[in-house]
């Protein structure tokens, strides 16, 4: 028997082919129930989608990997692949870690993985390794720092406003969706920034929102003539389709003369491409936020490195334990090859 694992992330797939798998997760699901059922879990985050699997054979493996890349090609062109037990811990210790994450060290990560392994139809196999990756990553977080330093991408976007819109007021900032990013800038009460939370149809969650941000609640017709006066828009729904477009700006574009910044963090995206092209539109990205904030601050940094240093013993440690000779623990980032047809 051996594992396996098939998959992408920001750091391997466009955005563009990470929007065709998000949009495709429910047919990549169902494609792997039927071809390996009982035997393989997805994990699905808006930076990544993994498939864990366990086979007979490392041929077996291969074959269903080759499969299903050339029935996904669309998206799982680029990505990478691990076999064996080893590579998975290795690889899951450090994802609970938050370093496979954009931004380093988030919490939310470990979050999501206790979720995913707590499914009732999780593989026992592939449980049995991810949970200790999990325990041990826990225990690195702690001894590490990371989770003292934590950052999370509300902390990234609040400190880029603090950056751009003048001291001495209190910016508007609106806010599109009422999920977890959402719920993270609440929870931060930013005395700085009024907070406007737009819903499509968890109105009644808005208004707990905007009540724990001191802010207040709207629907997402009523956008339009906040757009005007607002310093910034955060999008994060959980939308299919686009959900702002230059559209929304008709009255803004005769009016304003001051930048908008705008934060699209959904996935797939919710701004649409038009509104790059209004003058006052000022676009910005999770690798910009990152940049400009590890700049400022050198605890997080510190708490990564010595992260690392203690994934490594941990890796060792597992290995010793087990005893498995593999195959390989073989990573790859590279392009996977399919022919076309």
């Amino acid at each position: 028997m051996i594992s396996y694992l098939i998959g992408i992330d920001y750091s391997t797939a466009s955005i563009e082919e990470r929007e065709r798998a998000y949009r495709l997760r429910r047919r990549i699901e169902a494609y792997w129930r039927f071809v390996n059922p009982g035997g393989v879990a997805v994990l699905t985050t808006c930076n990544r989608i993994e498939i864990y699997g366990i086979s007979s054979s490392r041929g077996e493996a291969e074959a269903f990997g080759i499969l299903f890349r050339q029935k996904f090609k669309s998206c799982f062109k680029n990505g990478y692949v691990i076999y064996g037990d080893n590579g998975l811990f290795a690889h899951a210790i450090r994802l609970a870690c938050g370093l496979k994450s954009r931004i380093k060290g988030e919490p939310q990560i470990v979050e999501q993985l206790e979720v995913w392994l707590d499914h009732k139809s999780f593989p026992g196999p592939l449980k049995s390794i991810l949970s200790r990756a999990l325990e041990s990553g826990k225990e690195v977080r702690a001894r590490s720092g990371i989770d003292r330093n934590k950052v999370d991408i509300a902390d990234l976007v609040l400190n880029d406003l603090g950056m751009e819109v003048a001291s001495g007021r209190r910016a508007k900032v609106l806010v599109m969706g009422t999920g977890k990013i959402a719920s993270l800038i609440a929870e931060k009460q930013p005395g700085s920034v009024y907070i406007i939370f737009a819903a499509r149809k968890k109105l009644a969650k808005a208004k707990r929102l905007a009540k724990l941000a001191g802010g207040e609640a709207i629907l997402y017709e009523e956008i339009d003539r906040y757009l005007d006066s607002a310093d910034a828009v955060v999008s994060a729904t959980s939308s299919p389709h686009r959900v702002l477009a230059a559209r929304n700006f008709a009255s803004a574009i005769k009016t304003r003369r001051t930048p908008l910044y705008i934060y699209d963090l959904a996935m797939p995206r919710d701004v649409a491409p038009d509104i790059h092209k209004i003058p006052f539109v000022v676009m910005r990205d999770v690798e910009g936020l990152i940049e400009r904030f590890y700049r400022k601050e050198s605890g997080i940094t510190r708490s990564l490195e010595l992260a690392s240093k203690l994934i490594g013993s941990k890796i060792a440690e597992y290995k010793e334990s087990t005893g498995v000779k593999e195959y390989t623990d073989w990573h790859t980032a590279q392009p996977i090859g399919i022919e076309a047809g």
